[in-house]
C-alpha cells in the first residue's frame, strides 16, 4: 500500500485535518504545491496554521465538503465508516487512504529515520531533526507535536531524508520502511488495542524485522530482554 505515487496528485482532502499527524501530512502536500482542504470539529492553533498556509478548512463534517476534483481523501483511524465525507469520497470513487498509509507512502523512496517507542518519540524526533538540519542535510521532519524551534509539527526539506515519528497505535508504524529505526523504550501502552505488554513487544519486533541488512538499529543495553 505504501507504493503510492503522489506526483500526479493535485488536490487532497483530509477528514480530521486538525489532528497533529494529519496536519503534518496536510503541510507536506501544501509544500508540494497541492491544493489541500479538510474538515475538523473545531478551530485550533493547528487549523489556523493550515489556513495561513493556504488550506481550506471546514468546521463541520458533511458530504459537500468533498470536492469531486479531489484525487485523494485522507482519514484518521478514528473516523467512522459512516462518516459523511468518507462515504461521499467512496461514492465519487476517489482514492481513500488512512493517515498511516499516507505516511508510509511519503516515506517510500525516502531515506527514513523512524523514531518509535512508547514515550519520548516527539522529543527525540525534534532532536534528530534539528541535528540533521543544523548539519545541512535538509530533512523533512514530521513530529507528533509542535516543535518549539520551528513553531510547527512539520519541516519541509529539500533532500530525500525523512525524520518521522512512528506511532505504535494499531501497529500504524508497520506502514513505514525505515532505514534507521530508533526505539526509545517499550512499555504497556494503548491497552485498548494491545492485549498486554507482550503484544506490544510483538508489534515492535515486527517493525524491527522490516529492516534490511544495510539498515541501522541504534540501541542501548536493555535491562529486560524480550
Amino acid at each position: 500500500m505504501n507504493q503510492v505515487d503522489f506526483t500526479k496528485t493535485k488536490a487532497v482532502h483530509f477528514i480530521g485535518i486538525g489532528g497533529i499527524g494529519m496536519s503534518a501530512a496536510a503541510q507536506f502536500f501544501l509544500s508540494e504545491g497541492k491544493k489541500v482542504s479538510g474538515s475538523d470539529l473545531g478551530e485550533s492553533p493547528v487549523t489556523r496554521l493550515l489556513k495561513s498556509k493556504g488550506a481550506e478548512v471546514f468546521f463541520v463534517q458533511r458530504a459537500s465538503n468533498v470536492n469531486p476534483a479531489s484525487d485523494l481523501v485522507v482519514y484518521t483511524l478514528a473516523v467512522s465508516p459512516q462518516n459523511p465525507e468518507l462515504k461521499e469520497a467512496k461514492r465519487l470513487k476517489i482514492v481513500t487512504l488512512s493517515y498511516p498509509q499516507v505516511l508510509g507512502a511519503i516515506s517510500s523512496g525516502r531515506y527514513t529515520v523512524a523514531i518509535s517507542g512508547t514515550h519520548g518519540k516527539t522529543t527525540t524526533t525534534a532532536m534528530v531533526g534539528k541535528i540533521m538540519i543544523d548539519a545541512g542535510l535538509s530533512p523533512t521532519v514530521i513530529a507528533g507535536s509542535i516543535m518549539n524551534q520551528y513553531k510547527s509539527n512539520f519541516v519541509y526539506g529539500r533532500s530525500q531524508y525523512l525524520v518521522v515519528e512512528a506511532c505504535e497505535y494499531k501497529r500504524s508504524f508497520l506502514n513505514l520502511n525505515p532505514n534507521v529505526l530508533v526505539i526509545t523504550n517499550i512499555e504497556a501502552e494503548h491497552l485498548d488495542y494491545y492485549k498486554n505488554l507482550a503484544d506490544i513487544q510483538d508489534g515492535f519486533i515486527s517493525l524491527v524485522k522490516k529492516l534490511k541488512k544495510e539498515d541501522f538499529l541504534p540501541f542501548i543495553k536493555a535491562k529486560n530482554k524480550f
